[in-house]
């Protein structure tokens, strides 16, 4: 989320090599405390090329557009990543209800045509159904460039207490080894 301690920050800047990439999932700007919104941005000024920013869908009523703006200003990796927040099994939480994907579609489509002749790409995380846009705008997304994939894919994810799973919808099911 692009609150890391100083020493964590420190750390990353100081290896020399493009080996280390973050996913930095912002929230919109308005999300933030003025110093927590300073912490990203420095977050992202240090590490700005290694970064693919990431954005979660879990509201209607959402305003990604100024993710364009913070590619260019810290000049972080040319495609971003959209998750759609899931119900979480067992929790009560926030996510994206069905009746707010053609509104959610809309503004992806709008996106992907302003920002891809800029040089901005972006891709869809799991949880995507193929069904959320229609056939005209699968056209549209992959004449601006972006190819509608919806899978899973190893990565780990780190919660701010610093706990690791692997998918976070399903955080709290239980476990079992081989």
């Amino acid at each position: 989320n692009g609150l890391l301690p100083d020493t964590v920050l420190d750390y990353l800047c100081s290896r020399d090599d493009n080996r280390i990439g973050l996913i930095l999932n912002v929230n919109e700007p308005d999300q933030y405390s003025t110093s927590e919104w300073k912490q990203v941005e420095r977050t992202l000024q240090a590490l700005g090329n290694r970064i693919v920013l990431g954005f979660n869908l879990y509201r209607e009523d959402c305003d990604f557009n100024f993710i364009l703006d913070l590619h260019k200003r810290f000049k972080t990796q040319q495609h971003v990543r959209f998750g759609m927040a899931q119900p979480i099994l067992g929790m009560d939480n926030q996510f994206l209800p069905t009746e707010a994907f053609p509104l959610i579609a809309d503004k992806l489509v709008k996106a992907a045509c302003e920002w891809t002749p800029q040089g901005l790409y972006f891709a869809f995380d799991c949880g995507f159904p193929f069904c959320m846009f229609t056939l005209d705008q699968h056209a549209e997304l992959l004449r601006c460039g972006i190819n509608f994939r919806n899978n899973c894919s190893p990565i780990v994810d780190i919660g701010t207490d610093l706990r690791v799973w692997r998918c976070f919808p399903l955080e709290h099911t239980p476990r079992r080894g081989i």
